[in-house]
Parts: C-alpha cells; sequence; structure tokens
C-alpha cells in the first residue's frame, strides 16, 4: 500500500529506512520497512503483538544494527521511554530524573535545575523529593517522561510507556503526551497496541504485519484537536477503524 502521509517538505527528515531488515537466527523480525519520519512529527507504530514493532524502534534508535538495507539518522540526542518506569528506589524522583546528566558529567546545579525543569513540564514539580515507592504507576511514568527529557532530545522513542496503566490514567497521560510534544516538538515514535492511542497522540499511524514487520498501511490522523471529546469523535473513530481493517486484513493474509 503506497503511504497517505508522505514526507512533509517543511520538516527535514529525521530518520530514514532503507529497505530495512534485522534476523536474530533463523527469526526474521523486521523485513525490507522503508520509512521517513520528519522532524518534530508524532509517529505511532502499530500490529500485533511480537510483530517487530520493538526492534525497529530499536534500530531508529541505534539499540540495533540492520542486517540489510540502512538506517538513517539526524543528529541529535535520542531519549527511550520503556513500559516499566525502571527508577531507582534509592534515590529521589529528582535525583532520578537526572541521572541521564550524571552519566553526561553535567555540573551538580545545571543537573538539579534542568531536572526541576523537566518534572515541572509533567506536572510533578511537587514531587522532586519523593521517592518512587511514594508515587502512584501514573505519577511514576510521568517521572519516566521527565527522564527521558532532561537531555532535551531531538529524538524520543517511546514503546508502549502507558500500556500497564488502567484506561482513566492512560487517558490523561495521553492527553498530557499530545499536549507536552505539541509545545516542545521533539521528534516522537511509539509503539502501542491501542488503535485509539496511536490515532489519538500521533499525527501518523503506520500498520505492521505480524513477524517479520512489513508496511501494511500507512494512515495520516485527523487534524482535529487532541481534547477530551476527540476520543469520541466521528475523525478519530474513522481512523481507528482503517487501521484496525488494514491490521486485520493483514492477520488474515498471514494465516492463509
Amino acid at each position: 500500500m503506497q503511504p497517505q502521509h508522505p514526507t512533509s517538505p517543511q520538516r527535514p527528515v529525521h530518520i530514514r529506512l532503507a529497505g530495512a531488515s534485522r534476523s536474530f537466527g533463523a527469526v526474521a523480525a523486521v523485513d525490507g520497512v522503508s520509512l521517513s519520519i520528519t522532524a518534530q512529527s508524532f509517529t505511532a507504530l502499530v500490529g500485533p503483538s511480537g510483530c517487530g514493532k520493538t526492534t525497529l524502534m530499536r534500530m531508529m534508535g541505534g539499540l540495533e544494527q540492520a542486517d540489510a538495507g540502512t538506517v538513517e539518522r539526524a543528529g541529535g540526542t535520542t531519549s527511550f521511554c520503556f513500559q516499566e518506569p525502571r527508577l531507582l528506589a534509592w534515590r529521589t524522583i529528582a535525583e532520578n530524573v537526572a541521572l541521564p546528566l550524571e552519566f553526561a558529567g553535567v555540573e551538580r546545579d545545571e543537573r538539579r535545575a534542568r531536572a526541576l525543569t523537566a518534572l515541572e513540564l509533567v506536572r510533578l514539580a511537587d514531587a522532586e523529593g519523593l521517592f518512587p515507592h511514594q508515587l502512584s504507576g501514573g505519577m511514576k511514568m510521568r517521572a519516566s517522561i521527565a527522564r527521558a527529557l532532561v537531555s532535551r532530545p531531538q529524538l524520543l522513542l517511546l514503546d508502549e510507556p502507558f500500556g500497564a496503566l488502567d484506561e482513566v490514567t492512560r487517558h490523561e497521560l495521553d492527553a498530557e503526551l499530545r499536549a507536552l510534544w505539541e509545545r516542545e516538538r521533539f521528534t516522537a515514535v511509539l509503539v502501542t497496541h491501542s488503535m485509539p492511542e496511536a490515532a489519538y497522540l500521533a499525527e501518523r499511524v503506520v500498520v505492521f504485519s505480524p513477524r517479520p514487520a512489513r508496511i501494511v498501511a500507512d494512515i495520516a490522523t485527523p487534524t482535529v484537536a487532541r481534547d477530551a471529546r476527540a476520543w469520541t469523535s466521528d475523525e478519530i473513530g474513522a481512523c481507528v477503524r482503517q487501521a484496525s481493517t488494514a491490521l486485520l486484513h493483514a492477520i488474515e493474509e498471514a494465516r492463509r
């Protein structure tokens, strides 16, 4: 299927994959994926569990190398946010958020100032002195996002960051993440199993086949305001149905 969301001429390409493939022994995870991600865009990757989405994201971030084809990335900092917050229990939230800066050798006062700024972005400024066990699941994920943002990344890669949360908390954090992206305009790539989340958060939904991952649809999401009404809007609903139909068709084809 031809992409319905071509690269914007106003934005330079941040990531370009050309025929990128990756295998682990005899198991092919990603097969011949060609995809361009423009700078400051928000792209969602959806597909069946185990289809290779996470492997593809790791290739985008330089954690995995392609066996064939190419993966090109623009310069700048890349940050990851995973499904598990992975906060250090013995460090305060501010100290957890500042950890990437500590590894980078940033001076202590600057680390603290930037950590507090990142916590303010995710509405956790009042939790700076708390420890992870004192936070709810949603607050831990906010802290994880703050830690990813503290290095001021140009590229933020999110692998099912809210997948373990209840639906109400997940919707709240989706709204906050979308508003944060609209304000900060980093390049964002999200792996998710939720079609509504993909359609709500991203400008573009790329649908993948069962393993090995191949693109089966590339869909531009509607340009409606991402407020509480967007979740049940006709426009978002139509996008969800289009992406879901493409995914179900790909699963049926794989079973034949």
